[in-house]
C-alpha cells in the first residue's frame, strides 16, 4: 500500500481532515489498528488520527464477514496453537504481490 491522501479524524476531538500519510501510517490508519500523529487545530495539540468513522465502518463489516465465514470470533483462519512462521519463500511472494499493486 502506497502513502497518499486519507480522510482521517482526530481521535480525540473528532476533526476531520484529510492527510498526506506514509505507507506504514496509511497502513495502520486503513486498517483501523492504529494512529497517524498529526497536531490538530482544534485542540491544539499533537493528536491521533484514525481513518474517518466510514472507513472503519467498512473495515468492521468486512471483519464481520470474515467472522461468518470462518465461525471464529477472531477472523483466525489457522486453528490456536497451529501457527507458524511464514518461510522465506512466502514473504518474497507476498512482497512481490504488494509492489504489483
Amino acid at each position: 500500500m502506497e502513502g497518499g491522501q486519507y480522510d482521517i479524524e482526530c481521535g480525540r476531538c473528532g476533526e476531520v481532515g484529510v492527510g498526506v500519510l506514509t505507507a506504514e501510517e496509511a497502513r495502520a490508519v486503513s486498517d483501523c489498528t492504529g494512529p497517524a500523529y498529526r497536531q490538530c487545530g482544534r485542540c491544539g495539540k499533537m493528536t491521533g488520527w484514525i481513518a474517518a468513522r466510514r472507513q472503519c465502518a467498512v473495515a468492521e463489516e468486512a471483519r464481520q464477514t470474515a467472522i461468518r465465514a470462518t465461525g471464529r470470533a477472531d477472523g483466525n483462519m489457522v486453528p490456536r496453537g497451529q501457527e507458524r512462521m511464514a518461510t522465506q519463500n512466502e514473504r518474497d511472494e507476498v512482497d512481490a504481490m504488494l509492489a504489483q499493486t
